[in-house]
């Protein structure tokens, strides 16, 4: 625009009694004009900021912190270094990481307005040109960006011991406000089994730069992720690949469109929590062979924290504790009186017990005593293998007592009280190969795995004393004594 002064009617005075209006052609000339800002352009891909303006001279130092960008919820003051004017209409602002990582949050859309509709400004306050006196020029500046790319995810890492996920990604922005550069509840986990988990119990967080943010579980998201996250490495115990899944605006409302990230976004985990697998038991020999996971070779395992569930109800075990033999496994070898109380509980070869009950292996809280082991009470199958039948291999009868001690192999117990013998199973062959089967006394104990004794009560001692009646192992009319037990 060429500038003009026009000069109204009587502008000196009433002369000539006519208009004396003079309107055009009277040019201003300007010198020392004021610099100003009119206009900027921001790349967001390699953070540079070229602001357009007027009346700068070459060389003018620009004082950085002077200048403000206004967008997507509000305004950030840069803090870049001062740079100096490549002319006298423009100057070029490269912006440092924490300035573009915050820039890159406020300019969040091609063109001249943001995401909320909020259009792009560059103010400036005043003395902006630190080398000559400069007002402020706060509006009226527009911004025009290109090369906003929405942020990615790459992978992240995440520590059982911590808890703690890290997430590295690419192009991550910050946003106006406390807390809320990432929305947590928008990330799910993939893990054990393929099953996933949506974070929904920690609370949102702020990025830490453009490639990374870190996550603190809280609640109950700390064992929905431990409980996929069950192996150390990149992928479960089942061999399902770790994976976080980000849907649209976790971080913010960048670009305007659909910013979701759902693949290929391995986790690497360490310091896995320890778990139990699976087990096996030999009930030959009384051996349980535990499968765990993450658990460290001479690591001390708290045997008192193991039970075994199986027919009829559970049994804790009471055996020596014992070493890990690896990462990945333990045996146990059980004392009698576990492998008592476990041969009739783990009573069917397989890893379901005859009353159909499946065999589970339930770990208490701290079974590993050498870490900090949570509990660890389902899915942990129990393969059982040379389950025997029990056997009668002699007897002995005290008349004077009534009492019937029987010695066998590989007797059991079983879950309750005063049930291991069914004693109305139990037949006596005696005098004249006649026969009793017990009726009047109770059910009982075993022992041991070879031994129990039943004393007769009631109308059994006067029919047993008529039948082994004479000391040895055969009667008066030479018949031998034997027990019969039945199924």
């Amino acid at each position: 625009t060429t500038y003009n002064i026009a000069a109204a009617d009587d502008w000196n005075s009433v002369i000539t009694g006519g208009n004396i209006a003079d309107l055009t052609g009277n040019g201003i000339t300007v010198s020392n004009a004021a610099p100003l800002v009119t206009s900027a352009t921001y790349d967001a891909s390699t953070g540079s900021l070229v602001v357009t303006g007027a009346n700068m001279v070459t060389g003018d130092t620009i004082d950085v912190s002077k200048l403000s960008l206004a967008g997507q919820g509000g305004s950030y003051t840069l803090t870049s270094p001062n740079v100096t004017a490549a002319s006298a209409t423009s100057f070029t602002v490269t912006l440092n990481a924490v300035d573009r990582l915050n820039i890159n949050g406020l300019l969040n859309q091609n063109g001249t307005t943001a995401v909320d509709t909020t259009t792009f400004n560059l103010a400036a306050a005043a003395n902006w040109d630190a080398s000559r006196t400069t007002s402020a020029d706060l509006t009226g500046n527009g911004v025009t960006v290109s090369n906003v790319a929405a942020p990615t995810i790459t992978s992240a890492t995440f520590d059982g011991s911590t808890n703690v996920l890290v997430v590295t990604g690419t192009g991550l922005v910050k946003t106006i406000g406390a807390t809320n550069d990432i929305t947590v509840s928008k990330l799910t986990i993939t893990g054990e089994g393929g099953a996933t988990y949506t974070l929904s119990t920690t609370g949102n967080v702020e990025v830490t730069s453009a490639t990374s943010f870190s996550i603190t579980l809280t609640g109950a998201d700390i064992a929905g992720v431990s409980n996929l996250l069950n192996k150390n490495g990149t992928s479960s115990a089942s061999a399902t690949t770790y994976n976080i899944a980000a849907a649209d605006d976790w971080n913010s409302v960048v670009t305007g469109g659909n910013i979701a990230d759902l693949t290929g976004n391995g986790i690497t985990v360490s310091n896995a929590a320890p778990g139990i697998q699976s087990a096996s038991y030999d009930a030959s020999t009384g051996i349980l062979t535990v499968s765990a996971l993450n658990i460290v070779g001479g690591d001390t395992i708290d045997v008192s924290k193991l039970s075994l569930t199986g027919q009829g109800g559970s049994y804790t075990l009471t055996s020596a504790n014992v070493t890990a033999a690896s990462a990945t496994s333990f045996t146990v070898t059980l004392n009698a009186a576990d492998q008592l109380n476990i041969n009739g509980l783990l009573n069917k070869n397989g890893t379901s017990a005859v009353d159909t009950t499946t065999f589970n292996l339930v770990a208490a809280a701290s079974w590993d005593a050498s870490t900090t082991s949570s509990a660890d009470l389902t899915g942990n199958g129990v393969t059982v293998s040379n389950v025997a039948a029990p056997t009668i291999t002699s007897a002995t009868y005290d008349a004077s007592t009534h009492v019937l001690t029987v010695t066998g192999t590989g007797l059991v117990k079983t879950v309750g009280a005063t049930n291991d013998i069914t004693v109305s199973k139990l037949t006596i062959v005696g005098e004249g190969a006649a026969t009793r089967t017990l009726s009047t006394t109770g059910n009982v104990e075993v022992t041991s795995a070879t031994s129990f004794s039943v004393t007769l009560s009631g109308a059994d001692i006067a029919a047993v004393e008529a039948l082994l009646n004479k000391n040895g192992t055969t009667s008066t009319g030479g018949s031998t004594y034997n027990l019969v037990a039945a199924d």
